[in-house]
């Protein structure tokens, strides 16, 4: 998405979920949704992070822990069985 669709690597990076775990200043967010340029020089700097570690993006503090925390609790629920009246139906 990064590297191919800016469109929507701009709509994730503008999304509540991406927010949540990177700490980007508001002014350099806008920077970086502004123009195409910017938005995939921040591409780059990501796929960087993302897949080879460089830690030039910072992350929130507690951002791994609460996205753990949520996954298990989806997969929690998703291996619960389901009980009611339309499974029963399947």
């Amino acid at each position: 998405m990064a590297c191919y669709d800016l469109d929507r690597f701009r709509d994730f990076v503008a999304s509540t979920a991406f927010n949540e775990v990177y700490d980007i200043p508001w002014n350099e967010m806008q920077k970086i949704l502004s123009t195409d340029t910017e938005l995939m020089l921040f591409a780059f700097q990501f796929l960087r992070q993302t897949m080879f570690g460089e830690e030039s993006i910072k992350m929130k503090a507690d951002a791994f822990e609460k996205r753990l925390a949520r996954r298990r609790e989806i997969e929690a629920v998703r291996k619960e069985p389901d009980t009611s009246d339309d499974a029963a139906e399947k």
